[in-house]
């Protein structure tokens, strides 16, 4: 016997999700096969058609990995942001002891990301992921460049501010 929600229509399930956070939405729809299965076009409609990368590898793998993903045919417009990782400042080494490991992790990934992007873009690696990304985005119409972040998402507004990346460990599971 599955549960009461199955048997709400699907216009029904649409407005409902229409009022959740992206979290709380990738949560309900991650309940079960069925749900997942209800829900894929509106999502991949919403979070896939229109996508922004930077020119960092972390950016670059997660456009080749949409690219290789089901996701991939609904991908018809990437935006590639100007923005570049950057360090503020280094933290004191007195103020070191005093941070949290999650503050130590997200120091950790933003060295990483600002100190391996240009070795990166000289080595040419991301003409090589960009290749093997628009290979498989077969119905791509558009790539445009934006040196800002676009306030055009609804869900999460004004509370969250969307950015072109995320550390993997707030990566959005699709």
């Amino acid at each position: 016997m599955g549960s009461p929600i199955l048997k709400v229509p699907l216009e029904v399930l649409l407005h409902i999700t229409s009022s959740l956070t992206t979290p709380e939405y990738g949560n309900f729809r991650r309940t079960c096969k069925t749900i997942e299965t209800c829900l894929f076009s509106s999502f991949a409609l919403e979070f896939f058609t229109k996508r922004k990368f930077m020119f960092t590898e972390f950016s670059l793998q997660t456009l080749v990995d949409i690219s290789k993903s089901r996701f991939s045919s609904h991908i018809t417009h990437v935006i590639f942001g100007l923005e570049r990782p950057q360090l503020l400042h280094t933290p004191p080494r007195s103020d070191i002891a005093h941070l949290s490991v999650q503050d130590c992790v997200n120091y950790n990934y933003t060295l990483l990301t600002a100190s391996g992007t240009r070795p990166f873009i000289l080595a040419g690696r991301d003409i090589e992921l960009l290749a093997e990304a628009f290979v498989s985005l077969s119905n791509l119409k558009t790539i445009g460049v934006r040196d800002f972040n676009s306030r055009s998402r609804y869900r999460d507004f004004p509370s969250v501010q969307w950015s072109v990346e995320r550390s993997p460990k707030n990566r959005l599971q699709y």
